[in-house]
């Protein structure tokens, strides 16, 4: 199922990042795997903390990198759906307000 904007996301347990200039590199230590992001992926994968739907994600890399908004939004969902497919992120309730 393809991720929503009004869904939120967080880093699977087990999953260890950390942020390198602009990038990020990631390690699964279960999974024996490896990823290195991008300044674009990176800030993605530090917004998805679980506190912010997809929407609000694209919103801020729009703000940040200056993108037309539908395709920051279309590039969000397309990006956060393969971390989640490498086990990356998770999928998390909504927080409580």
């Amino acid at each position: 199922m393809k991720p929503g904007l009004d869904q939120y996301y967080q880093p699977s347990p087990g999953t260890v990042g950390q942020l390198l200039d602009n990038e990020a590199v990631l390690l699964r230590p279960g999974a024996g795997k490896v990823s290195v992001l991008n300044d674009v992926g990176a800030r993605i994968w530090q917004l998805a903390d679980g506190t912010r739907s997809i929407r609000e994600i694209a919103m801020a890399i729009t703000q940040e990198f200056r993108v037309d908004q539908r395709q920051a939004q279309a590039d969000t969902i397309e990006f956060i759906e393969l971390l989640v497919q490498k086990g990356i992120l998770v999928a998390v309730d909504p927080p409580r307000a």
